[in-house]
């Protein structure tokens, strides 16, 4: 027995190197293709991506900074207003929603955030009222939201 926990644990040691050297990989190739190019809008955004993942939201948010920079889009401040909401910037996440909101109606992503953000600063009908429309787009976690904290919403 002692030798099949001492396994899994060796097992479990290797697999947690394995991730940080491919997270360390990853973060390396993405920084090495911005000294190439300091234009590369997607190796900021996908670089932005997993520090977020990572939880560097600080991180993240300079990249995501970098990349709307050199071209808007909705994903991206989205993904930052996800930076700010994490770090509890509520407002200033707020306004990257909206603004990913308003260069895509469509991102239920972006709507679903909004909601969380909103609820976090008390605004319970606003929340529900994102929720609601991120669920008519096919949200899950909006759907589920707006179930748990959105009973008494009209």
């Amino acid at each position: 027995m002692f030798f099949r926990v001492l396994t899994i644990r060796l097992c479990c040691q290797a697999v947690r190197a394995k991730v940080k050297f491919i997270r360390n990989s990853w973060l390396n190739n993405y920084t090495k293709a911005i000294d190439i190019n300091k234009n590369y809008q997607a190796a900021y955004y996908n670089r932005g991506t997993l520090y977020n993942n990572l939880g560097e939201f600080s991180n993240a948010i300079e990249d995501f900074n970098k990349s709307i920079e050199l071209f808007e889009n909705s994903e991206s401040f989205n993904n930052r207003g996800f930076s700010k909401h994490s770090l509890g910037a509520y407002e200033a996440a707020i306004k990257d929603f909206n603004k990913a909101i308003e260069m895509d109606k469509q991102n239920s992503s972006a709507l679903c955030n909004r909601g969380i953000a909103r609820y976090n600063i008390g605004d319970i009908k606003g929340a529900c009222s994102d929720w609601k429309k991120a669920c008519a787009l096919g949200d899950k976690d909006a759907c589920e939201n707006f179930k748990e904290f959105c009973k008494d919403y009209k």
